[in-house]
């Protein structure tokens, strides 16, 4: 990060305000203890200064990484884009207790710490619920909402492509509750099989930094520690359980899409979609060259994938009229 001031050029100009408002209110964060807010929120304080929610993303991360520091030590936290509806309790980090119930309707996803450790979650001793169903749309999410109310179900979506704040939180309701079967409902076309995948296979939660055994599911990244030494930083999806059970081209619906609760609608593939899905299948053979025994649920991704590139078409999921 390198800003030039005074300066006679505006872009150079227009980029040390941006910076001076970012820290600005991050000084302020800082200063009252007790205030925190989101990226979000710095981006809505001063729209036509930055414009763009990226450009608030970036230089927000060239600061944190200049002073290499947590984000969360200069007062910035996840959005609470995802929700959640159920019965689930637990107390997070010995004195906030978290009590989400199905009488309450669908619910906020709570916000917690991005770097949680296993140890500041205390959840109830026994589920509350026989499955975990993450779902990608929110029109789907609050259709089975009503129809599995009271069935022992918890739902959970981000509303589309997962934020890091729902992928952490159904990490650890997942590692805690390992016996609950997790499903995924998405719709058969390349976007809904990458939210899936982004459930499954992508990190979520850093587990440690050193040596070990991998695990199953388990992703690996190298970096350079600070005495010059080799640090193995390890990672962890949210679920890596997680079952495909969303729409399939050709196949017959499981018992979750009835008639009463979703309905399905074949739609044509466009060109960009078609590219993407090139682009993602490499990237699951990719994964399965570097790691060994990959499990039968990514070959559902590609069945679907092929499927849809050979005949052209995607299935998504609809309310039910």
């Amino acid at each position: 990060m390198s800003v030039t001031f005074p300066s006679f050029d505006d872009k150079e100009a227009l980029r040390f305000a941006r910076y001076i408002k970012v820290m600005r209110i991050l000084v302020d964060n800082l200063c009252s203890k007790t205030s925190i807010t989101t990226k979000r929120q710095i981006y809505y304080s001063d729209v036509a200064l930055f414009q763009n929610q990226r450009i608030v993303d970036e230089y927000v991360g060239n600061i944190v990484g200049c002073l290499g520091v947590n984000i969360e030590s200069l007062g910035i936290m996840a959005s609470q884009k995802g929700l959640v509806f159920g019965n689930l309790q637990f107390q997070y980090q010995g004195h906030k207790n978290i009590n989400i119930s199905e009488i309450d309707g669908a619910t906020l996803i709570p916000l917690i710490s991005l770097n949680s450790k296993s140890q500041d979650f205390k959840f109830s001793q026994e589920a509350l619920f026989d499955e975990i169903i993450v779902v990608e749309k929110d029109s789907i999410f609050r259709s089975l909402c009503q129809a599995l109310r009271g069935q022992r179900k918890l739902i959970v979506t981000a509303k589309g492509f997962p934020d890091r704040l729902t992928k952490v939180f159904v990490y650890f309701v997942c590692s805690h509750f390992s016996k609950v079967p997790v499903s995924c409902l998405v719709d058969s076309d390349v976007y809904g099989l990458l939210i899936y995948y982004e459930y499954k296979y992508s990190p979520a939660v850093q587990l440690s930094i050193g040596t070990g055994k991998r695990l199953k599911r388990e992703t690996i990244a190298i970096r350079i520690g600070e005495h010059g030494e080799t640090e193995t930083i390890r990672y962890q999806s949210s679920c890596g359980r997680l079952k495909y059970e969303g729409v399939r081209l050709f196949d017959r619906q499981i018992a979750n899409l009835t008639v009463n609760k979703v309905s399905v609608l074949f739609l044509p593939i466009k060109l960009r979609d078609f590219k993407c899905m090139i682009k993602f299948l490499g990237r699951i053979q990719a994964r399965s060259y570097s790691i060994p025994g990959t499990d039968k649920e990514s070959a559902k991704l590609v069945r679907e994938l092929q499927l849809g590139m050979f005949f052209m078409v995607k299935k998504e999921m609809q309310e039910p009229e």
